[in-house]
């Protein structure tokens, strides 16, 4: 049996993939929202929804008695990735790590993290996008980036209280779950009159391709946040 600690698109794909070939499968997601996106299927033994931190990830993974752990989580989820790796070390069992290829972009404004996102926000000008989830709203929720600020958020009730409590209006709030396509994304920009746009570098297959085209056709500073940096 595999473990599969799963975050992004690419693992529901992968997890199809080890389904045709006849592996059984138990998956772990962050939410349940995540979960609800698996099929039914006989081989796959369980879904765990919620997030384990390590001591309780540990138990788990005593409990399955994987033959191999597959980390395919967001590339953001650092902290869960070096727990899985150290589960995994600890336990002796055979870890593969699935990760989206990196893209490199011209013309876009890289930064390191969510806060050098923020001093650079702060010294645009006019409407801002920021497709970087609900997790990390609270940094740009500042009196001088709010009044122009858009938040694309995933359609679960838990996002949308974050963003009530940031004090960012239901008009300001799309709620949708991708993926979005360049002719979606370039509505999106002309119809909120967007001039900055915000995504994290999260790969082609978390449509980041999709969002940064149609931007910088339409003349919209695109800002990436990179990748954190982790072992091989």
């Amino acid at each position: 049996m595999i473990l599969l600690f799963a975050g992004t698109s690419n693992a529901r794909h992968l997890a199809q993939k080890l389904i045709q070939r006849g592996e059984q499968l138990t998956i772990c997601t962050a939410t349940d929202y995540g979960a609800s996106l698996y099929p039914d299927s006989e081989q796959i033994m369980e879904i765990h929804a919620g997030a384990l931190e390590l001591e309780a990830m540990e138990r788990f993974v005593n409990i399955c008695k994987p033959e191999r752990i597959i980390d395919a989580t967001h590339p953001f989820a650092t902290h869960v990735s070096w727990n899985i790796r150290k589960v995994a070390n600890k336990l002796g069992i055979p870890l593969d790590v699935a990760r989206r290829a990196e893209e490199n972009y011209p013309d876009v404004r890289y930064v390191e993290d969510f806060e050098e996102a923020h001093r650079l926000l702060r010294k645009t000008e006019g409407n801002i996008l920021l497709t970087i989830g609900s997790n990390h709203l609270k940094t740009f929720a500042t009196e001088d980036i709010l009044p122009r600020l858009y938040a694309r958020v995933l359609p679960t009730v838990a996002s949308m209280q974050k963003c009530e409590t940031l004090g960012i209006p239901p008009a300001r709030i799309i709620a949708m779950q991708g993926p979005f396509t360049a002719a979606m994304n370039q509505a999106m920009f002309e119809q909120l009159g967007i001039k900055v746009m915000l995504s994290k570098d999260s790969g082609k297959e978390g449509g980041v391709e999709e969002k940064v085209m149609p931007a910088l056709e339409a003349g919209i500073q695109v800002i990436l946040i990179r990748r954190p940096k982790e072992e091989n």
